[in-house]
């Protein structure tokens, strides 16, 4: 369990990263820019 906790805290890291840096825009299509 807290491996898998770990794995999933780490995943929303590099998509709250990933978020910053724009590249959702390709995963969930278009997104307003600030």
């Amino acid at each position: 369990m807290a491996l898998n906790m770990w794995s999933t805290s780490k995943t929303i890291s590099q998509l709250a990263t990933m978020y910053k840096t724009g590249t959702t825009i390709d995963l969930f299509g278009p997104r307003t820019k600030h």
